[in-house]
């Protein structure tokens, strides 16, 4: 017979992240979850409820599709291991639907096991949001999850394979780690973070490379009517490369992003904030990962 003990849990509110993107928390909780089971230890989860609203008058300044809303994130981490939270998005919900209603959360975490029992202090909960977003592990269903205590974590490496010099990615987090479980080798996998921003150029500099992607673009600028206009903002390609170099995994992000382009002497807006969190299972790979590869890409390809 188990023993369920709930403590509650403090939430980190990214309140400028959030506001940035149209959302404001009404309200968020968040509880820790965690059953004796005799003398074989602990299983624990994490509850996550909570109510937000979007406000289409923030959301001032969009980088997607008219009716992409940017959903946002709760984050989950083991205290003093920031290097591996993990990521899932709300619920999905559209511009319109959004608009008219609150937006109510309820989500749990995978469950996982310690002989010691966690306490409230030992676990990290989070929501913030961003402009630009992958969330993408296939095999788990991007759920949250608590990381084991021992990562292992690889190189990375940033290459800008951009062509366009009024926007430049820069990248604020770059992590990847092995993630080994000593009951099921079957579940070890890798991990993949990344943030950052896309530097946004002036009017006159977006305007240049516009017009350099294709030569028709430059009758468009003869007439006001067609301002704002746009630019497709960068892509990234991750590769998971074994110590020979072989390609062992590649995944392909694409933001659909663009930047709007006001009319030369208008003052640029702020730059589009970017969040990736990928995973794969190493029983896929042809190898050990030893270092992941990064590529900025033009999001025209």
């Amino acid at each position: 017979m188990s023993k369920k003990i709930t403590e509650e849990l403090s939430v980190e509110i990214d309140d400028l992240s959030l506001s940035l993107t149209g959302w404001q928390v009404e309200d968020i909780r968040a509880r820790l979850v965690s059953e004796a089971y005799w003398d074989s230890g602990y299983e624990h989860k994490v509850a996550v409820s909570g109510t937000l609203r979007f406000l289409p008058e923030d959301w001032t300044e969009r980088f997607a599709y008219e009716d992409y809303v940017p959903l946002p994130l709760i984050t989950l981490g083991r205290t003093g291991q920031p290097t591996s939270k993990s990521f899932m998005t709300i619920d999905q919900v559209d511009l319109k639907t959004a608009s008219k209603r609150s937006v109510r959360v309820s989500m749990k975490s995978d469950e996982w096991w310690s002989k010691k029992r966690c306490a409230a202090g030992d676990v990290q909960v989070g929501i913030t949001a961003y402009d630009l977003q992958e969330v993408n592990l296939e095999y788990a269903n991007s759920r949250l999850d608590m990381s084991p205590k021992e990562i292992i974590e690889l190189p990375v490496d940033l290459v800008d394979e951009t062509t366009y010099g009024s926007i430049r990615p820069n990248s604020t987090v770059a992590t990847a780690y092995v993630r080994r479980r000593k009951k099921d080798d079957d579940g070890d996998d890798i991990r993949v973070h990344l943030e950052g921003l896309f530097q946004l150029g002036s009017a006159e500099e977006l305007l240049a490379d516009f017009v350099s992607k294709d030569p028709w673009n430059k009758e468009k600028l003869k007439d006001r009517d067609e301002y704002p206009l746009e630019i497709d903002l960068p892509n990234l390609e991750i590769e998971v490369l074994d110590e020979t170099g072989f390609l062992l995994g590649k995944k392909e992000v694409n933001f659909l992003g663009r930047a709007r382009i006001t009319e030369p002497g208008t003052p640029s807006g702020r730059h589009p904030r970017w969040h990736v969190y990928v995973g794969e299972l190493l029983e896929d790979y042809a190898g050990e990962p030893s270092r992941v590869l990064i590529r900025f890409v033009d999001g025209d390809e």
